[in-house]
């Protein structure tokens, strides 16, 4: 199929479909360790989930920081994000985009575990532990 673009512009004038990957999540779960604004060259992100660190936006996972007014890749975890991330929300598997911008989901919603099995945070490991009631040493 040949791309279509703008007779105008010359603009590409399709569609894309994006799927939740792991490398995404695994980018998204490295802000949530931090929550603050942060600028993404600090998260020591892989190659590709440097170049496609912006998808999350598509889920509002992330956003950029002071409304995209910050230069230098400045971004933040949004509540919906972190929610995510702790296993509390199921989001859709993909979304289509045109342009750079949403236009609709699409697929089984899914959750972190169905992604990147057995991610928890490190207070959730704690939260699960128990004494062990007759240690052998």
């Amino acid at each position: 199929m040949a791309k279509k673009t703008c007779e105008h512009c010359g603009a590409s004038m399709v569609e894309y479909k994006h799927g939740l990957s792991v490398g995404l999540v695994t980018g998204l779960i490295k802000i949530a360790k931090v929550k603050n604004p942060i600028n993404i060259k600090q998260l020591g992100l892989t190659r590709n989930q440097w170049d496609n660190f912006q998808k999350l936006k598509y889920w509002d996972l992330v956003v950029q920081a002071n409304g995209g007014k910050l230069k230098g890749g400045v971004w933040a975890i949004t509540k919906k994000g972190l929610d995510f991330v702790k296993g509390e929300i199921s989001i859709p598997k993909s979304v289509w985009t045109y342009r750079g911008a949403f236009l609709k989901y699409e697929g089984d919603e899914i959750r972190i575990h169905n992604i990147v099995d057995g991610y928890k945070f490190q207070d959730d490991y704690y939260n699960e532990s128990k004494p062990r009631p007759d240690p052998d040493f």
